[in-house]
């Protein structure tokens, strides 16, 4: 709750936009079985892999690769 009331999590978590943030997932002891779902929700929601030239686009100041 503390880092919710400090403003430490980005606001698109809550609907609000992306701005200049680029998500980063990275998931801890996950098994076979569990991956699919977590990925099938994520994709389901317009999540999506970037590739390491639309980083590099993004991080020198270019567009977005969502």
């Amino acid at each position: 709750m503390l880092d919710l009331a400090t403003g430490r999590y980005p606001a698109f978590l809550f609907g609000g936009p992306i701005g200049r943030l680029l998500p980063v997932f990275h998931l801890h002891e996950v098994t076979r079985a569990s991956l699919e779902p977590k990925l099938q929700y994520l994709a389901e929601h317009g999540y999506r892999t970037v590739t390491t030239e639309e980083i590099d686009r993004f991080v020198r100041g270019g567009v977005h690769p969502g």
